[in-house]
């Protein structure tokens, strides 16, 4: 189920919307994986978060959209949505599930593990799939930067993030894990595009880091902490 949900699924589902609809939706409804995360969690899981650590989810998500949309929440109510939306949530729900089940097995299992039969599984199912769209004729135009680029996928971008999401989960819980890979990860990519795109940074893209760091910080507070 691992496999499946979390590694075939949730590619799957994701890669096929962006044959059907923009990027800025799919980045949009991507955000919303911890708010499915932290309900799934509190009705199946009974995990239970204390106030201020749902208010920091809330606050990270509002930060996230502000700065998928560029400041102009409008984008939000304009959205279009069409089978590639309706994918995408797939994806997202794939998320999900893949995250409920690795917190339910690491009370028998260490995170190694998991990620390893996650990803053998997967690659079980995703073979005869790749095969169907025309593996063999694919590889013959594959260029040495392309190889480069998936081997950092595959060590870096899932071998390890995989890892490290599964060793989050058993210490932070599925819906504190999810809320900050996903609150963290538009600041990178801002940051990134700064440094090797040179893109500007915006006042809009500073009050969005500010409030997503903010949530952060709801989010990751234990009840009963006190800050001195």
């Amino acid at each position: 189920m691992l496999g499946l949900t979390g590694v075939v699924g949730y590619h799957y589902f994701f890669f096929l919307s962006l044959r059907f609809t923009e990027v800025a939706n799919t980045a949009i409804i991507n955000a919303s994986s911890p708010v499915a995360t932290g309900l799934s969690a509190a009705m199946i899981l009974r995990e239970r978060l204390a106030p201020q650590n749902y208010l920091g989810i809330a606050i990270s998500c509002s930060g996230v959209l502000l700065l998928l949309t560029k400041g102009d929440l409008a984008q939000l109510l304009a959205l279009d949505f069409n089978r590639g939306d309706l994918l995408m949530f797939c994806a997202v729900l794939s998320w999900v599930a893949y995250s409920l089940l690795v917190k339910r097995l690491l009370t028998k299992y260490s995170g190694f593990t998991l990620t390893y039969f996650a990803a053998a599984f997967g690659v079980v199912v995703l073979v005869p799939l790749a095969i169907g769209e025309g593996l063999a004729g694919q590889l013959e135009e594959v260029s040495s930067a392309t190889w480069g680029a998936v081997l950092y996928m595959g060590t870096g971008a899932s071998g390890m993030g995989y890892l490290f999401y599964n060793f989050s989960i058993e210490r932070l819980g599925p819906t504190r894990t999810s809320g900050l890979v996903y609150s963290f990860v538009p600041i990178f990519v801002a940051a990134l595009a700064w440094s090797f795109f040179d893109e500007p940074v915006t006042r809009n893209m500073i009050l969005s880091a500010g409030m997503i760091l903010a949530g952060l910080h709801l989010m990751l507070t234990k009840k009963g902490d006190r800050t001195k």
